[in-house]
């Protein structure tokens, strides 16, 4: 009971758009027995709003689930945007015998989470206080003709927290103004940045825990090339830093 009532303290913040296998995602993070589900959806990539269609109006119904659609998107802005509505969930819409936030789970659609791994994350973050950002290490694969191939992701999916699937204590994120922007004009990589900001600004301290979760991938894209340009952009965001400091 007190493990379940923990787990009712994490908001998971998803983004998608165009995407059906939001519904299969919402479905597992609640199983799993999170708190709530914030969908954040960018709407000038969905002209037909085709998200809202894939969860269905029984889902929609669900109140542990909410989806807000933005035109101004980004992967920052978008996870921003999901902190300010799981804060105001929280605070204002959750009924009172509903435990109050403490975590945030920023999760992909692709990223098969089950209920062991969820409480491996999150048993870090309640006995090491010092703790406030749990990562995972990925296992790609793809469905080819009905068989599952394992993909090489590469080093940057597991030497630092990825938000492809990462644990935030709610008070770091405080702590930090949620994510920076600045590195959306090149790969993203804002949970590279936050991790190097936990560490360069703050006291929190950021930490893998021993598990893998599978990672479906794009069955055309190209994972080493992605790894190059990330790698480049993880580069650019050591140099902002220094520049900062």
């Amino acid at each position: 009971a007190a493990q379940n009532q923990e787990r009712k303290k994490i908001t998971a913040v998803v983004r998608s758009f165009n995407n059906p296998e939001i519904a299969n995602a919402v479905d597992r993070l609640l199983e799993i027995g999170v708190g709530h589900v914030i969908v954040i959806v960018q709407t000038s990539q969905e002209t037909d709003r085709q998200t809202l269609t894939y969860l269905g109006q029984e889902r929609l119904n669900d109140p542990r689930l909410s989806v807000h659609e933005m035109d101004d998107y980004g992967w920052s802005k978008g996870l921003n945007r999901g902190l300010f509505l799981a804060d105001r969930q929280s605070a204002v819409l959750k009924p009172k015998d509903e435990p109050n936030l403490e975590y945030i789970l920023a999760i992909s659609n692709e990223a098969v989470l089950n209920q062991e791994d969820l409480d491996k994350m999150l048993a870090i973050l309640v006995s090491e206080k010092e703790v406030g950002l749990v990562g995972v290490s990925f296992e790609g694969f793809k469905d080819k003709d009905g068989a599952r191939e394992t993909v090489a992701l590469g080093s940057t999916y597991n030497r630092f927290p990825r938000n492809t699937c990462a644990m935030h204590r709610y008070a770091t994120l405080q702590d930090t103004w949620g994510f920076d922007p600045a590195p959306e004009q090149y790969r993203g990589m804002e949970d590279y940045l936050l991790a190097l900001q936990l560490y360069t600004y703050t006291d929190w301290e950021w930490k893998m825990a021993d598990v893998k979760i599978p990672l479906a991938i794009d069955r055309n894209s190209d994972q080493h090339e992605k790894e190059q340009e990330e790698t480049k952009t993880m580069q650019w965001v050591e140099d902002l830093l220094k520049e900062r400091v």
